[in-house]
């Protein structure tokens, strides 16, 4: 059965956890806005927030990880980084996205989404 993502998505308890994620990510484009460049492309301010990214990752996984899966840190964190895309060559492809469904992926591994979660997760966290 086929559900549109604008369909209304029952937030499950993972996805308030999550948010904060995304709040932090949001908020550093805000604070570091796009440089004026004569390239079209990638504008360069992205390896700023990529920066901050790298450096405030691990703290922004350990909120929502609980106690006992907080060693796997490890593991996901370059899932997280590089679903952002490429620092160096500021770009981003479907190798980048596949990081994001991979992350996704731990995260269902683990035990962090569940199955009854996975509408909402769609609809609401991947869209």
């Amino acid at each position: 059965m086929a559900i549109k993502s604008s369909v209304h998505a029952t937030i499950p308890p993972l996805s308030p956890r999550l948010f904060p994620l995304s709040k932090s990510c949001g908020l550093w484009v805000d604070q570091i806005p796009p440089v004026q460049q004569s390239s079209r492309y990638g504008n360069t301010s992205y390896r700023t927030w990529h920066e901050r990214l790298t450096e405030n990752v691990e703290s922004l996984m350990l909120r929502f990880l609980p106690d006992d899966l907080k060693p796997s840190t490890v593991e996901i964190i370059p899932y997280f980084i590089e679903r952002f895309g490429n620092s160096s060559r500021i770009d981003y492809g479907t190798g980048h996205e596949t990081n994001f469904a991979a992350w996704l992926y731990c995260l269902a591994r683990m035990g962090i989404i569940k199955e009854e979660d996975y509408h909402a997760v769609v609809a609401r966290v991947f869209v």
